[in-house]
């Protein structure tokens, strides 16, 4: 079983987690707290969990300082739910550790998703927020031209953080699952990864590293 933890001051959310939670086999709650306080004050092996989720809308600064403390927990995977115009904040949560985001409101298929790939070490965040993070990264660094994606390795990287597997991608852009692993091969050679989760963490981070 797969312990998930909840930080969130907003009632509705609490309730819809523990709802999504309640008839799943695979993960449970093992707490939820109302504040970053009320966490602290838990005892360590309440907060012996696999997954954190942290509803950073209202407490962004906060939130950014918790992932970046918490994220040196060994195997802990750090959710944060956001809202779609926080493109620079997602970057900030990136860079501290987080590896999934659920932007609200959140469908119950794109939470479900969001724990699948973040417990197989994936990445998770949606397409829209994704463009967005692009767009400030190619504006920032517009020297750093040769890391820049070819439009086919975007489309591929837009793919992947949906959780689609290669022979799915393959599908999708009708190409070859032989022509999906060649561009894997130099999207992964460019930022110097080996994983799909390592390879949307580079991404978002490899321009604002210090």
């Amino acid at each position: 079983m797969i312990l998930v933890g909840l930080i969130s001051n907003d009632d509705l959310t609490h309730q819809k987690i523990k709802r999504l939670l309640l008839y799943n086999n695979k993960y449970s709650l093992g707490f939820a707290c109302a504040s970053f306080n009320v966490y602290n004050a838990l005892a360590d092996e309440k907060k012996n969990i696999d997954i954190l989720i942290i509803d950073a809308r209202s407490e962004e600064a906060d939130a950014i300082y918790a992932i970046k403390n918490l994220n040196i927990q060994d195997n802990l995977k750090i959710i944060a739910i956001t809202v779609d115009n926080q493109p620079v904040t997602i970057l900030e949560m990136i860079k501290a550790g987080a590896v999934g985001f659920l932007i609200q409101p959140f469908s119950t298929d794109a939470f479900l998703l969001c724990l699948q790939n973040v417990t197989e070490n994936k990445g998770f965040i949606d397409e829209s927020i994704l463009l967005k993070v692009f767009d400030i990264m190619h504006t920032e660094e517009n020297e750093k031209r040769s890391l820049l994606l070819s439009e086919r390795e975007f489309e591929i990287i837009k793919l992947i953080t949906k959780g689609y597997k290669n022979k799915e991608i393959g599908e999708r852009l009708h190409i070859s699952h032989h022509t999906v692993n060649q561009h894997l091969k130099k999207i992964y050679r460019k930022f110097d990864v080996n994983s799909r989760g390592r390879l949307i963490h580079k991404l978002i981070t490899i321009n604002y590293a210090k």
